[in-house]
């Protein structure tokens, strides 16, 4: 019988994002080699005639995600040397260059499951740099950062994105907003916004690219809205929170601090879910 978490994986409505799908193949690899052993055991091993083909099968499957993650990284890559050149240019090289010694090293990460477990956090990456990025092709900017962007401490230590911008769901009042460095994304995310106002911190997130480790777990603070005005596309305010390490592995006992946090971003776009 197939294992109860794999199934409920496999019929589990999907994510519209590669992440998701990454996510998903990481989860049903691990239920099907908890149950088929035998199927994912190392190629050199000798086994009966017929066997590994479920290991073939979701090798294959993170392979060809694996391809659309690298056409993501190449795609971003483009869009940034199309930017004037200036500090902040650099600055994305400079991230999607570690981004890609990540992806070099996910590509030959075994087995399947840990693949692809480690794909989908460069692709988080590869996502957070991409706002950026669309955020200073859209104001023309290529230069040093203005009075907007995106500031907190992580643990005591200071943290300034180069920029910062953010998304509106119109479905579900999400705003979540994401500023960046060569090392580190901080998103923060606030649900049912209506205007100015203290919201719980749901679903952030930190990425440490440098470390290949995210932090999405046990989110608890708060996002203070002072200005909120979709229509201009411009938002102010403060944030904290604590949370700890989901990825490569949950570690509850991993936890950031994010103090002080300030934003003002001049940007946000518009989803409808």
């Amino acid at each position: 019988m197939i294992n109860g978490i794999a199934l409920k994986s496999i019929t589990t409505a999907h994510g519209l994002a590669l992440t998701d799908d990454l996510k998903l193949a990481s989860t049903v690899t691990k239920g099907l080699a908890k149950s088929f052993a035998a199927e994912f055991t190392p190629a050199g091993v000798p086994t009966p005639p017929g066997t590994h083909a479920l290991g073939r099968l979701t090798s294959t499957l993170v392979s060809n995600l694996a391809h659309e993650v690298t056409a993501d990284l190449n795609d971003l890559n483009t869009q940034i040397s199309a930017l004037p050149d200036g500090s902040k240019k650099a600055g994305f090289e400079k991230i999607a260059a570690t981004l890609q010694l990540k992806l070099n090293a996910a590509l030959a990460t075994t087995p399947a499951t840990a693949e692809a477990a480690a794909l989908a956090a460069v692709e988080t990456g590869i996502l957070s740099l991409a706002k950026l990025v669309l955020k200073a092709a859209n104001s023309g900017g290529g230069g040093g950062t203005g009075a907007h962007g995106l500031n907190c401490k992580i643990n005591g230590v200071a943290f300034t994105a180069l920029g910062a911008e953010g998304v509106f769901v119109h479905q579900t009042s999400e705003l979540a907003i994401t500023g960046g460095t060569a090392q580190q994304t901080v998103t923060i995310i606030a649900a049912n916004v209506t205007g100015p106002g203290d919201y719980p911190a749901v679903s952030s997130i930190v990425q440490d690219i440098a470390a290949n480790v995210s932090y999405a777990s046990n989110v608890t603070g708060t996002i203070h809205i002072a200005t909120f005005n979709l229509a201009a596309q411009k938002a102010s305010g403060t944030f904290s929170f604590t949370i700890s390490q989901s990825t490569p592995a949950p570690n509850p006992a991993n936890v950031l601090n994010v103090t002080q946090g300030t934003f003002n971003i001049t940007t946000i776009v518009t989803s409808p879910y």
